[in-house]
C-alpha cells in the first residue's frame, strides 16, 4: 500500500473516532451523595463542569424538623447571590426534603446551593446527578475531527503538486588514460 493510502486511512480513522466519541462519550453523567452540616444562616454550594448542554437533578433530606432552601443558579445569578445575597434562581425549593431539577443553558455552569435559614444547625443528606456534554471533553473530540480533516486536505494538496522531474543521469564517456 502506498504511503498516501495509509495517510488517508489514518486521517479518516481520526475523524471517525472523533465523531463516534463526540456522539457517545461526550455525554457525561456524574453523581454525588453527601451528608453536609449547615450552620444557621450559612450555605454550601456545588458547581458543575462547564456544560455545552445538560441538566442537574437531585434530592435532599434534612433531619426531622428542619427546613432548608435548595436553589440552582446559572453563573451570573450565582455571582449575584454570593455578592448580594439576592438572586433569582433557575429553580428553588424550601422544605425538609424534596427533589429539584434544572437545565443548563449553552456553555454554562450550574451551581446547586443548599442554605439553612432555620433556627439552628441542620444536617442534610444530598444527592444529585449532572448529565450533559462537558466543554473540555467535547473540545478534544472536535479537535480530533478537525485534525483529521486538516490531514486529509494537506494530503490532497500535496497529491496535486507535480513530482519533481527525475533527472536522467547522462552517461559521460570515461576518459581512459592514454599510454
Amino acid at each position: 500500500m502506498k504511503r498516501s493510502g495509509v495517510f488517508y486511512i489514518g486521517a479518516a480513522a481520526l475523524i471517525l473516532v472523533g465523531l463516534v466519541l463526540m456522539a457517545t462519550s461526550g455525554l457525561m453523567t456524574s453523581s454525588q451523595t453527601e451528608e453536609i452540616t449547615l450552620p444557621l444562616g450559612e450555605y454550601q454550594s456545588f458547581k458543575t463542569p462547564i456544560l455545552l448542554t445538560g441538566r442537574v437533578d437531585g434530592s435532599f433530606e434534612a433531619a426531622p424538623g428542619y427546613e432548608i432552601d435548595v436553589m440552582v443558579f446559572g453563573q451570573s445569578e450565582y455571582d449575584n447571590f454570593v455578592s448580594t445575597g439576592l438572586a433569582t434562581p433557575i429553580t428553588e425549593i424550601s422544605a425538609g426534603n424534596g427533589t429539584f431539577s434544572a437545565s443548563a443553558s449553552t456553555f454554562s455552569r450550574l451551581y446547586v446551593v443548599f442554605e439553612n435559614l432555620g433556627h439552628q444547625e441542620a444536617s442534610v443528606t444530598i444527592q444529585f446527578n449532572v448529565t450533559g456534554i462537558t466543554l473540555n471533553v467535547f473540545a478534544v473530540f472536535v479537535a480530533m475531527v478537525v485534525a483529521g480533516v486538516v490531514i486529509i486536505l494537506y494530503g490532497a494538496k500535496r497529491g496535486r503538486e507535480p513530482e519533481p522531474a527525475a533527472r536522467e543521469l547522462a552517461a559521460e564517456p570515461s576518459e581512459a588514460p592514454r599510454p
